[in-house]
C-alpha cells in the first residue's frame, strides 16, 4: 500500500482527529523546510518515513482539511 494511500486510511478512521498542525519552519540550504513540533505533525512524518513534510505530505494533509500554524523561532 502507498504512503498516500495509508494516510488516507488513517485520516478517513480518526475523525476526531486535530486538525491544526504545529510546524516549525527553518531554512536548510536555502531552501524553506516545515518540521513537525505537535504530536499529529510527528505522526504523519513518521508513517511518511521522512523527518521533514514534504510538498506531497502537505498536500494530502491540507486537501483532508488540516492546517498548518507555524510556530515561531526561539532564540
Amino acid at each position: 500500500m502507498a504512503i498516500i494511500e495509508k494516510l488516507n486510511v488513517i485520516i478517513q478512521r480518526d475523525k476526531s482527529m486535530e486538525k491544526e498542525l504545529f510546524v516549525i519552519e527553518k531554512k536548510v540550504w536555502g531552501n524553506d523546510r516545515l518540521y513537525p513540533d505537535c504530536e499529529t505533525s510527528t505522526f504523519f512524518t513518521q508513517v511518511h518515513g521522512t523527518k521533514v513534510i514534504t510538498e506531497t505530505l502537505e498536500g494530502v494533509l491540507r486537501s483532508k482539511g488540516f492546517t498548518f500554524n507555524v510556530r515561531p523561532r526561539q532564540i
